[in-house]
């Protein structure tokens, strides 16, 4: 009984994940131009109420949503963004804080904007990175200099400046 209580659960799991990747795909999460500020907003509570409903009934856990499940998703988006921090600047870490307990009570409601705001944010970071990119190669440089590259993400920290 146990081992078919088992496989239950995880055909359950199963055929949720299922139905969030079909949500996901139907409902891009990528912005579109052909798509009005409204039915991008009605998209984006149908993603979260979907998600919402998949957490309740298919996680294996079945946590509520709360503050300790926004940290979590605060700290898991900003490190897929930016694992290496080496885009977004402290400043932008502070100002994207503000929102760490919040997130639960945001994705409830189906807004969406911190994550758009976020991740405009690292687009803009980005494109400033690669602008600066042609400049560097030409500049001279001296490898004779011992220098060191942090290469641990966890003793890694955001840059304070462009520089």
């Amino acid at each position: 009984m146990v081992g078919r209580r088992s496989s239950l659960r995880l055909h359950g799991v199963r055929l949720g994940l299922l139905i969030a990747l079909l949500a996901l795909t139907a409902f891009p999460l990528r912005v579109s131009a052909e798509l009005s500020s409204t039915a991008k907003r009605s998209r984006d509570r149908y993603i979260a109420a979907t998600v919402l409903t998949l957490m309740d009934q298919q996680h294996l856990l079945r946590r509520p949503l709360n503050d300790e499940i926004s940290n979590r998703m605060f700290d898991s988006f900003i490190k897929q963004l930016d694992p290496m921090k080496v885009y977004f600047y402290q400043s932008d870490i502070d100002e994207f804080q503000k929102n760490r307990n919040l997130l639960d009570d945001q994705v409830k409601v189906g807004n969406m904007v911190f994550a758009y705001d976020v991740f405009n944010r690292f687009l803009k970071r980005l494109d400033e990175r690669v602008a600066v990119i042609p400049e560097l190669l030409e500049m001279e440089h001296d490898f004779t200099v011992d220098e060191d590259l942090v290469t641990d993400p966890d003793v890694a920290t955001f840059p304070k400046t462009p520089d």
